[in-house]
């Protein structure tokens, strides 16, 4: 079965668009490391590796490759050696050269996962397992009262049916 590229218009979160569709170039499933390699550099880092004020500046970052890490391998840093190349590697600009872009076994034949058995990794316990009830908060930190900031956050999120946030704090 061939994949075919294809061509289409641009849909999607500007943080998270491959270089190959903001330049409205065919592409085909290798997008989907590109968006690999920027959800892993947020799980790591807390942010996003080409954060702009508009769509326009993200594009003009990503497409520059303009990325600015941590600090890497240090005992203060959240990116490790391995991770830093296994994200490299996923934002490639080139697609036929990213990371993946000859099949799964690539990725998971990075250092990255090195000690991971994708055999039983359905089937492992997980690394942590929170107790609590399904609307516990005792793992997110308690807002004081000169906390402005969460209690904005908090009063912007009790506008949601779906969210019960206690505001006695």
């Amino acid at each position: 079965m061939r994949l075919e590229a294809k061509k289409n218009r641009c849909v999607g979160t500007a943080d998270y668009i491959a270089p190959e569709v903001i330049k409205g170039q065919a592409h085909t499933f290798r997008l989907d490391f590109w968006s690999l390699g920027i959800i892993v550099y947020e799980l790591l880092t807390g942010s996003l590796p080409f954060n702009a004020d508009s769509p326009e500046q993200i594009f003009r970052n990503a497409l520059a490759r303009h990325i600015e890490y941590p600090p890497i391998g240090t005992e203060d840093g959240q990116i490790t050696p391995e991770a830093h190349s296994f994200i490299e590697a996923l934002l490639q600009p080139e697609p036929y050269q990213r990371l993946g872009s000859n099949g799964i076994q690539e990725i998971k034949d990075h250092p990255f996962f090195d000690g991971l058995d994708w055999d039983t990794v359905m089937t492992q316990q997980a690394p942590f397992l929170p107790v609590g009830r399904d609307i516990d908060t005792i793992y997110f930190p308690k807002a004081n009262d000169k906390d402005d900031d969460i209690r904005a956050i908090i009063d912007d999120q009790s506008r949601f049916s779906s969210t019960k946030i206690d505001k006695k704090f």
